[in-house]
């Protein structure tokens, strides 16, 4: 990366290449890079690096990636690496095409009331599914909701989300954006800060999203602190045309109760309310669609008046002819007969006769016939052809069997020792290995193997008995959790060391490792010391390492550090 001090844009960030600058906020800066190895766009947000020296504005970047990357929702923006760069830490998560909503309310974009309303409702759906693991956001706001092209709403920045009982705020210190926190948050009271303090500031994003302006206005801090804890919020103006508006009113009042037990208690319920006024929208859209068809114009018929039938014409059959004196015709000569063509014969023979179709009975038994010949022909000819040495399926001969084990060396199998034993490959049976007397004996003998009974036979009939074995591998999936950098994998017995996969960071998957015990050291920044962990691979398996960097929890000189 850049020198801390260059304002300039720098090239890489870790193995991330950057493209341009996207944004800059108080905690640091926001990159668009693009991952060569994976070959995606990433943003990077990088925090700035006169704040990387404080080791608790330090801690809560890295909780920012801590609390989001355990989060996989699709209102939720996705973190897909957390690293560090001439120590300077940084966050790579999904690149979103889009707008702020903040943007879009200075902007006032062009929206109905029912897709305000359905942005919410995204936002509602998100934080639900956060608030139940665990993870409060704590500082929602319009700047941290995204609306992408397509309409999906993305929650952002989780930089001060507050996980389960982990805390990291200091006493008397309070953390979020003034227009939009909740009366707990205001008289820091901490052990009620939980989802539904995110419920409250979302409903006052809706109240700002409606009607441009925030339920809770003054010139200095001091005056919004006391209107959110004392004060009910503004009224909506009446002047404003909202369909609904009593409906949306009362999830607004719900969502901005002082009482944190009068509030909406899931984020869920406050979207289901939204969706039901959403869906109100929609119908309505829909009778007017209807309505405003054209009706069908109406036919005029012209009907004849009643009256007397009308009388049928009378036809008067034509006066017979005249009868025309008798022509005498002389005789012609007969013509040659000429044959006729097939218009004539069908002319001259009727109607045609309908051919009489064969039953499809018949046409089935010469099939079948025809079936049967063909397989007793093929049975024939493989009962009875010629069968090779190669193609022999009946019993050995006594000229084709292997030679006696009991004359081929001296004492049975069980008197070998276990160490001339050794296991082919293709079978997995044992026997003894070949004595000094069947072994090559000169340069000469290199294509050939003398036997027992001073047969030779060639290593193709010798088989594969004679290979060695080769090595088993397996599979390792390591992943220290929440991350961690993989130093060595070294094997135990011997060793060896199996070459660490690139970017060295979990979780990964390593590939062709030979079976046996392995020692793994790993590093996380936090750690003052790699260590170690040992795993059996086995061949042919994939063998997981899944575990916390820390078993016993956070060491003892991170449990004492004060949240921002």
């Amino acid at each position: 990366m850049a020198d801390k001090t260059s304002p300039s844009t720098p090239e890489r960030i870790g193995k991330y290449v950057v493209k341009r600058l996207l944004g800059k906020g108080g905690m640091g800066r926001v990159y668009h890079a693009y991952d060569p190895l994976i070959g995606r766009d990433v943003a990077i947000k990088v925090m700035l690096p006169d704040l990387a020296e404080d080791p608790v504005l330090k801690e809560r970047f890295v909780r920012e990636a801590q609390s989001a990357g355990r989060l996989r929702h699709p209102n939720i923006v996705t973190i897909y690496d957390l690293g560090e760069a001439d120590g300077v830490p940084y966050i790579a998560m999904e690149y979103l095409e889009g707008r702020d909503l903040d943007e879009m309310i200075r902007t006032r974009a062009p929206l109905g009331v029912d897709e305000k309303l359905d942005i919410i409702r995204q936002a509602c759906e998100a934080l639900g599914y956060a608030h139940a693991q665990g993870v409060v956001h704590r500082d929602i706001k319009p700047s941290n909701i995204r609306v992408l092209d397509d309409h999906v709403v993305k929650i952002m920045d989780f930089g001060i989300a507050k996980m389960g009982a982990t805390h990291f705020t200091q006493t008397g210190i309070i953390i979020g954006t003034p227009h939009y926190m909740a009366p707990e948050q205001v008289r820091g009271e901490r052990e009620k800060i939980d989802g539904r303090t995110d419920i409250f500031a979302l409903g006052v994003v809706l109240y700002e999203l409606l009607v441009y302006r925030r339920p809770f206005e003054g010139e200095h801090y001091t005056t919004v602190f006391y209107k959110i804890a004392h004060e009910p919020p503004a009224p909506l103006p009446s002047d404003v045309d909202i369909p609904y508006l009593d409906d949306i009113r009362t999830v607004i009042e719900k969502a901005l109760a002082k009482n944190v037990e009068e509030r909406y208690q899931s984020a869920y319920d406050m979207g289901r309310d939204l969706q039901a006024i959403v869906r109100k929208f929609r119908d309505e859209r829909t009778t007017l669609v209807t309505q405003s068809r054209p009706a069908e114009e109406p036919r005029t018929v012209l009907v004849a008046p009643p009256g007397p039938p009308p009388e049928r014409p009378t036809v008067q059959a034509p006066p017979p002819p005249r009868p025309e004196p008798p022509t005498v015709l002389a005789p012609t000569p007969p013509r040659p007969p000429t044959p006729s063509t097939p218009s004539e014969i069908s002319i001259a023979v009727g109607p045609p006769v309908e051919e009489k179709r064969r039953p499809v009975g018949v046409w089935v038994a010469l099939i079948g016939v025809f079936l049967v010949l063909g397989v007793t022909a093929a049975y024939l000819t493989y009962r009875l052809w010629p069968a090779g040495p190669e193609h022999t399926t009946g019993p050995l001969s006594s000229e084709t069997k292997p030679p006696d084990q009991t004359t081929a060396s001296k004492g049975t199998p069980s008197e070998v020792p276990p160490a001339e034993k050794t296991k082919t490959p293709t079978d997995g049976t044992t026997g003894p290995l070949p004595s000094e007397s069947e072994k090559t004996t000169g340069p000469t003998d290199r294509g050939t193997t003398t036997g027992t009974e001073g047969k030779t036979t060639t290593p193709d009939e010798a088989g594969e008995a004679t290979k060695p074995l080769t090595e088993v591998k397996g599979t390792l999936f390591i992943n220290f959790l929440p991350w961690a950098e993989v130093l060595r994998i070294e094997r135990v017995t011997d060793g060896l060391r199996v070459p660490v996969p690139t970017p060295p960071y979990t979780p990964m998957w390593v590939l062709d490792v030979p079976a046996g015990r392995y020692v793994v050291e790993y590093h996380h920044p936090v750690m003052q010391a790699p260590a170690t962990v040992e795993v059996d691979v086995v061949g042919q398996r994939t063998t997981p390492l899944v575990r916390p960097v820390f078993p016993r929890g956070l060491p003892p000189e991170l449990q004492g550090l004060p949240e921002p």
